[in-house]
């Protein structure tokens, strides 16, 4: 889901429901950003969540040959191609279950 549809997408999430919280955060591991919405839909508690990474060019891997040797591995990423993953999530019980966006958004595609 490229730029213009995510805000497009969470505009549409601001229209219909009630967004109880927002943020932006580095992932875990690797360069890129997590976006994160929450809302009050009309199944309950929700949870709308992009995960932006640049795209892999390259991966590197160095090995030693020596016992005991550690390997490494390097990436190569694109400066201007980006992937992105959009996981829409459901408060079920005390737990976030994940969700088909799609379906909840009447149809539209990623």
């Amino acid at each position: 889901m490229n730029d213009e549809r995510w805000y497009d997408l969470i505009e549409q999430i601001r229209t219909k429901f009630t967004v109880t919280h927002e943020e932006e955060h580095p992932p875990p591991h690797g360069p890129g950003r997590v976006q994160v919405v929450e809302f009050e839909g009309t199944g309950g508690r929700m949870r709308l969540e992009r995960v932006t990474r640049p795209v892999v060019l390259e991966r590197r891997a160095h090995y030693s040959k020596r016992a005991g040797g550690q390997t490494t591995e390097e990436f190569v990423y694109a400066e201007n191609e980006f992937s992105h993953r959009v996981t829409l999530f459901r408060w079920v019980e005390g737990v976030w279950q994940e969700e088909d966006y799609r379906r909840m958004m009447g149809g539209a595609r990623g």
